[in-house]
C-alpha cells in the first residue's frame, strides 16, 4: 500500500472506524505516518463520570494530536433516578417479562457504578478558568462548542432512550450557572485576541455544519484534556464563585497557578494565537443567570466569544423566572448577549419551563434587540422609527439585525404579531429557513408536541398574509411545530370599526395586515386571496360585539432542526387533531393563494 499515493491513503482512512486504523497502522511506516492524525475522532464528549478535562489537557499539549479536535462537548447531566426509571420501564414494556426485568437490572446496576465513579471527579466550577484557556487555545482546529443537561452521560442503551423525557434530567441549578460561568471566563480568555500569555497554533478553516449532527450522541468511548495562562475574566469569575457559595472554584479563579512547563503556556518560542470559536450551543440555560449582576457582568465581557460566532442554539431553562421585573431583566440581559453576536447566520432560542411543560414564555422581540431601552445603560439604537423593517433608503434607521441571518428558530414563546412580522421582515435580505415551534417539553415520542407559538395580539392569518409577495425574497423553507393559538374580537355595525380593527384583525382583509412592519413594500398579486369567513353574528347584549375568533393549529414534525425528514421519534404520534405545515409553507411561499388556516368561534 505504500505505493498509493497518500491522498488516497488519507481517503481510505477517512472511511475507517478506531480499530481499523490501529490495525492499518500496524502494517507500514507510511500507514503508521498518516494514520496518526486519524487516531483521534473529530468530536470530543466530556463526560461526568471520568476525567476528561485531564484527557483533553494531554491532547492540548500533543505535538500533533492537538490539531485533531474540531469541537468539544461538556456533558453536565443529572439523572433524576426516579423519573428515569419510570420512563425506562415505559420505553421496554414490550420486552418479555422476564428480559425486561433482566435488562433493566443491569442497567440500573451499570447506572449506579457510573454516578459512584463520578462523585470521585472534581467538578468543572472548581478547576481553574485559566488552565481550560490554555487547553482552547492549543486546539488549533477547535470552531464548535457545546453543552448539554439533557442527554444522557452514561453509555446504557435504555437510559439513552428514557432520556428523550425532559423529566428523566434534573439541574441544581447554583452548581449549573457556576459551571457555566467558570467555562464562559475560560472562552474568553481563549478567544481574547490578545492572550495574558499561553500559545496555539495557526487556524484552520471551520468544519462544515453538518459535522454537528452527532454532537450528543455519545460514543462508548471519549477522547481528550488542557492547561492554561490568566485573564481579566478571572477576577470576574471569582466574583461569582464567592457571591453564591464557598467553593474552591473562588480560590481556583482568583489565584490561578503557574502554568508547569509541560503546559501550551511553556511553548514560549511559538506565536501567541487564540480560539476562534464560531459555534456554540447549550441545551437547557438557567435562564435565571440573566438576571444576577454577577453572572450578567461576567457574560457581558465575553464579547470575543460572542462577536466570532456564526451559530448560536440556546434553550433557555425558564423555571425559576416567574415575575415581571425579573422577566424583563433576564431578556435584557439575553438580548445584551445576542447583539454581541452581530455576525451569527444560524440562531435558536428554545424557552422551555420544566416545572410548567406546557407554559409559553411571554417575549418582547423589541426588548431583545434594545429598542425598549437597556437596564445597562441607554437604548443601543434609536426607536424613532418604529420596529419596522428595513428599507433600502436607510438601514440604519431600522436598528441592529443579524446581518446574515439565514436559519432561524423560536420556541415555546408568546408574542404580538406586529412584534415577530417585524423581526422576521428585518431580516428579510437574507433569511432563508424559518421554523416557529418545536418539540419542547414532550415526554419522548409518544407525547404530543409542546413549545409551539401563541400570539397575544393579532392572528397568523394575518402574519402569514404579510409575509407573502416577495417580502422575505430569499425565504426557501418554512416549518411549524407544536401547539399555535391566537385569538381576536371584531367589533361589527358600529361607528370607529374601521379604526378599531387593525393589522392583527382576522376579519380585515383590506391590505392593513402589513401593519407597521415594513410600508415601503406594496401588495402583489399573490396576495389577492380571498378575505376569511365573515364576523360570526354581533353579541345577543352587546350589538356592536362579535363573539370571540380564534385560530388553533397542532402541527407535527416533518423535518428535524437540521431539515433533513424527522424519524417516527422526532415527529411525535399522528392523531386527528395532529397537522403538518406543508401547506402553511406553501402559503408563504407563494406557491398557493388560498390560507390553508380556518378561524373558529
Amino acid at each position: 500500500m505504500d505505493s498509493l499515493p497518500v491522498e488516497l491513503l488519507q481517503l481510505i482512512l477517512g472511511y475507517c472506524d478506531s480499530e481499523s486504523i490501529r490495525n492499518l497502522r500496524l502494517l507500514t511506516p507510511t500507514l503508521a505516518d498518516i494514520g496518526y492524525d486519524y487516531l483521534l475522532p473529530p468530536d470530543f464528549f466530556a463526560l461526568p463520570w471520568r476525567d476528561d478535562v485531564a484527557r483533553l489537557r494531554a491532547i492540548a499539549t500533543h505535538e500533533r494530536l492537538r490539531f485533531s479536535i474540531k469541537s468539544v462537548t461538556f456533558n453536565f447531566t443529572e439523572v433524576d433516578i426516579e423519573n428515569a426509571r419510570q420512563a425506562t420501564y415505559y420505553e421496554t414494556m414490550h420486552y418479555r417479562p422476564d428480559h425486561q426485568t433482566n435488562v433493566l437490572t443491569k442497567a440500573w446496576r451499570q447506572c449506579a457504578e457510573f454516578e459512584q465513579r463520578r462523585l470521585a471527579i472534581t467538578p468543572l466550577h472548581a478547576l481553574d478558568p485559566a488552565d481550560l484557556a490554555a487547553t482552547f487555545r492549543s486546539l488549533v482546529n477547535l470552531h464548535t462548542l457545546a453543552v448539554t443537561f439533557r442527554h444522557t452521560p452514561y453509555d446504557i442503551d435504555e437510559l439513552r432512550m428514557a432520556m428523550l423525557n425532559p423529566a428523566s434530567s434534573k439541574m441544581n441549578y447554583g452548581a449549573a450557572i457556576k459551571r457555566l460561568n467558570v467555562l464562559m471566563a475560560a472562552l474568553q480568555q481563549a478567544c481574547a485576541s490578545r492572550p495574558a500569555s499561553g500559545s496555539s497554533f495557526g487556524h484552520s478553516t471551520r468544519s462544515s455544519r453538518s459535522s454537528r449532527g452527532d454532537l450528543f450522541s455519545f460514543p462508548s468511548s471519549a477522547s481528550a484534556y488542557a492547561s492554561a495562562p490568566t485573564s481579566a475574566v478571572a477576577s470576574a469569575a471569582a466574583s461569582i464563585a464567592s457571591t453564591r457559595t464557598s467553593s474552591p472554584v473562588s480560590s481556583a479563579v482568583s489565584s490561578p497557578a503557574p502554568s508547569s512547563p509541560a503546559s501550551p503556556s511553556a511553548a514560549a518560542d511559538e506565536p501567541a494565537s487564540r480560539c476562534r470559536l464560531d459555534s456554540f450551543s447549550i441545551d437547557r440555560l438557567p435562564f435565571e443567570l440573566f438576571r444576577h449582576q454577577a453572572d450578567r457582568r461576567l457574560w457581558f465581557q465575553c464579547r470575543d466569544v460572542f462577536g466570532g460566532l456564526t451559530l448560536l442554539e440556546l434553550a433557555l431553562d425558564t423555571s425559576n423566572v416567574g415575575f415581571p421585573l425579573a422577566k424583563v431583566k433576564a431578556v435584557n440581559g439575553l438580548g445584551y448577549v445576542l447583539r454581541m453576536a452581530p455576525n451569527l447566520t444560524h440562531l435558536s432560542l428554545a424557552f422551555h419551563n420544566h416545572s410548567i411543560a406546557r407554559e409559553l414564555f411571554m417575549l418582547s422581540l423589541r426588548e431583545l434587540l434594545g429598542e425598549t431601552g437597556s437596564l445597562e445603560g441607554p437604548p443601543l439604537v434609536s426607536n424613532s422609527h418604529g420596529f419596522a423593517a428595513p428599507s433600502s433608503s436607510s438601514a440604519s434607521d431600522s436598528g441592529f439585525r443579524f446581518r446574515a441571518l439565514t436559519d432561524l428558530k423560536l420556541e415555546g414563546v408568546v408574542c404580538d404579531e406586529s412584534d415577530l412580522r417585524g423581526f422576521l421582515l428585518r431580516h428579510a435580505a437574507t433569511l432563508e429557513r424559518l421554523r416557529l415551534g418545536g418539540r419542547g417539553m414532550a415526554g419522548g415520542s409518544f407525547d404530543l408536541p409542546m413549545g409551539g407559538v401563541r400570539l397575544s395580539n393579532g392572528t397568523f392569518w394575518s402574519l402569514f398574509r404579510s409575509l407573502r409577495g416577495g417580502r422575505l425574497p430569499h425565504l426557501q423553507r418554512m416549518h411549524l411545530e407544536g401547539a399555535f393559538f391566537c385569538e381576536t374580537g371584531t367589533l361589527v355595525d358600529g361607528p370607529g370599526v374601521a379604526s378599531h380593527v387593525g393589522a392583527g384583525d382576522a376579519g380585515n382583509a383590506t391590505g392593513d395586515a402589513v401593519g407597521n412592519a415594513g410600508s415601503d413594500v406594496g401588495d402583489t398579486a399573490a396576495d389577492a386571496v380571498p378575505p376569511p369567513p365573515p364576523p360570526p353574528p354581533a353579541h345577543p347584549t352587546h350589538p356592536n360585539l362579535a363573539r370571540t375568533r380564534y385560530e388553533h393549529y397542532l402541527f407535527r414534525a416533518i423535518t428535524d432542526d437540521e431539515w433533513e425528514p424527522a424519524t417516527p421519534e422526532r415527529a411525535g404520534p399522528v392523531t386527528a387533531r395532529s397537522m403538518t405545515s406543508e401547506s402553511f409553507e406553501a402559503y408563504v411561499l407563494g406557491r398557493q393563494n388560498e390560507y390553508p388556516g380556518r378561524f373558529q368561534g
